[in-house]
């Protein structure tokens, strides 16, 4: 979840019309294979469920699979263009580098920006409720 949002601060993202040829190529290879023939098909069909409505009903964690994959992408890339370094500590594989990525610097980022639309929000709710139901402390 976390790596989901700290790709969307990046803004890797997968779009609906490329997540929509992504499920079309996936059924497409999948009902071409004999093994799914032989041996899910049945399955599918004894659960009342069509590799079609299966893949709808999986589409988004496919998404979020793809965009993990794209941001583990980027974070290799940052490293092999020579930013191996996080904090003080300069990292040799591109594994530690990634979680320390994730833990030090994105992380603490989201929480952070999530903190604060909290705050938001409980400030819109407290600032409702004097509207509607109470006078305000400050009065």
């Amino acid at each position: 979840m976390m790596q989901n949002e700290c790709a969307k601060q990046l803004g890797i993202t997968v779009s609906d019309e490329e997540m929509n040829k992504i499920v079309e190529k996936y059924i497409s290879d999948v009902s071409q294979a004999d093994y799914f023939m032989q041996n899910y098909n049945k399955i599918y069909m004894d659960a009342g469920i069509s590799l079609q409505e299966s893949a709808e009903k999986n589409k988004e964690i496919m998404r979020a699979d793809l965009v993990r994959s794209r941001l583990q992408q980027y974070i290799r890339k940052e490293f092999a263009d020579g930013n191996d370094r996080v904090g003080d500590h300069v990292y040799e594989n591109t594994k530690d580098y990634f979680r320390a990525y994730l833990e030090e610097i994105a992380y603490p980022q989201i929480e952070e920006s999530v903190l604060k639309e909290f705050e938001d929000q409980l400030d819109s709710a407290e600032k409702l409720y004097y509207e509607k139901y109470a006078e305000s402390p400050e009065s």
